[in-house]
């Protein structure tokens, strides 16, 4: 009893008013109340606020998008690249306004929604350049519109779906024995990981080599990678871009096979 009439104004700082609810409770619970107990008013004085101008009552519906897959407009089981139209299926997609993000792209307004699909090309991304190989976010953002006059607020956002974009290579010259120079799309960030991966085209106990490219300092599409100990023969060449897979096309009679290079 004493440690909680001691205490009683430290767990209720709003000063005459927290006592009196104090001393409610204790005649609710049926304590004795001390006869020296006083009561002390603050000497703080409540600061006036600022008037209404205008009353405005806000009614959202509940809804939460949410993404149930993302695939590419053309077929379910096909690679996904930097310039590929995806489908974006889901449930409650449309809002009054609807964004979308993906990657490190600057959020996007859309316009020809549907409340269960959105078709759109990633080419359209901005900035230009933007979208990176790899595994990237995909979210849908849906702002709030209030006030007068009316402006987006924070909204609500939708689960993440991920993307893996798939490096598209090409060589532009021919490697030597200790370098290979590629050029990339998209673009590499200088953060991510980059590695190349050589199997020899041959039908005899063919090698595979792996290399790391080396660190660089700012965003590229085209880098050099250092080879060494590579036995000289013809290689399928693919590139890893943080875990990403360049695509291979091993038909023998593909007038795309590879890409390939010879390694003297």
């Amino acid at each position: 009893m004493e440690w909680f009439i001691e205490h009683l104004s430290q767990l209720t700082p709003l000063g005459a008013y927290g006592w009196l609810a104090g001393i409610l409770l204790l005649c609710g619970l049926g304590m004795p109340i001390p006869e020296d107990l006083s009561l002390i008013e603050g000497d703080e004085s409540p600061q006036p606020t600022l008037p209404v101008l205008q009353r405005e009552i806000f009614a959202v519906p509940f809804r939460h998008p949410t993404i149930a897959r993302v695939r590419l407009q053309s077929g379910l089981e096909q690679p996904m690249f930097a310039d590929s139209t995806i489908v974006i299926e889901g449930r409650q997609l449309r809002g009054e306004i609807t964004q979308l993000r993906i990657g490190g792209s600057d959020l996007m307004t859309l316009q020809d929604v549907e409340d269960t699909k959105i078709v759109f090309p990633l080419a359209s991304l901005t900035p230009a350049g933007a979208l990176r190989a790899g595994m990237q976010a995909l979210q849908i953002v849906q702002p709030l519109m209030m006030g007068q006059p009316r402006v987006p607020h924070t909204g609500i956002e939708s689960n993440v779906a991920a993307l893996i974009i798939r490096p598209t290579i090409t060589i532009p010259n021919p490697p030597s024995a200790t370098q290979i120079d590629l050029s990339v799309d998209p673009v590499i960030g200088a953060a991510q990981r980059v590695v190349l991966q050589l199997y020899e085209i041959s039908n005899s106990a063919p090698e595979t080599y792996t290399f790391r490219a080396p660190a660089r300092t700012a965003d590229t599409n085209s880098i050099s990678i250092p080879i060494s100990g590579v036995k000289p023969a013809d290689y399928v060449v693919r590139l890893q871009v943080d875990g990403a897979e360049s695509i291979l096309d091993l038909d023998p009679v593909s007038p795309n096979f590879g890409p390939k290079v010879t390694i003297p």
